[in-house]
């Protein structure tokens, strides 16, 4: 994916998040955030269970509204309840990222050794 600006730490983030309120600009913004590592699943293995799950939910007829908790249970089983721990990992992860750069935008960041950050809002 090219990426128009790239943030490395909370502070960077929360500096992005208040030029463009500042600035007025519409739209949203985009942060991804990776699994922590420990918690990975090795992508040929997710590609694998997936590719099991998806064939049994055509072979079954199920589509739609259906699909999703279908696979998301079909993936648990699959992978011995391994994507659960790591959806879990990366809510956790995500909302430990958000927190940070909620107090960035608070202007109570410590995530800049330079200090930047600070009263931003």
């Amino acid at each position: 994916m090219a990426l128009e600006a790239r943030a490395d730490t909370p502070d960077d983030a929360a500096r992005i998040i208040a030029a463009q309120r500042r600035l007025g600009l519409a739209g949203g913004l985009v942060i991804a955030n990776p699994v922590p590592a420990a918690d990975e699943i090795a992508m040929a293995e997710l590609d694998a269970w997936t590719a099991s799950a998806n064939d049994q939910a055509r072979a079954q007829g199920i589509s739609g509204k259906d699909l999703t908790p279908y696979l998301l249970d079909r993936l648990a089983d699959l992978s011995g309840g391994r994507t659960i721990k790591t959806n879990m990992a990366l809510v956790r992860n995500n909302a430990a990222l958000a927190a940070r750069i909620a107090m960035a935008l608070a202007g109570t960041g410590d995530g800049a050794e330079d200090g930047a950050g600070k009263g931003i809002a």
